[in-house]
């Protein structure tokens, strides 16, 4: 036996279809990695970086990560 990372997933064990959904290039497991800070840092940038349509909709999201 030996352990070797998902050839698809390359380790992150989620479906592609998850994989797939990003935000300013990170996909969810890219943002849950993040040392807090940055991830504050990071959620800081979204307003700059998304549509005014995602940042309606991330608003709520944006505000409870706060």
């Amino acid at each position: 036996m030996s352990s070797t990372p998902c050839p698809a997933c390359h380790g992150k064990r989620l479906k592609l279809e998850s994989l797939a959904v990003t935000v300013m290039g990170n996909d969810i497991m890219d943002v849950t990695a993040m040392f807090v800070a940055q991830a504050l840092e990071w959620v800081d940038r979204l307003p700059d970086e998304i549509t005014p349509r995602e940042l309606t909709i991330a608003r709520q999201i944006i505000k409870e990560i706060h």
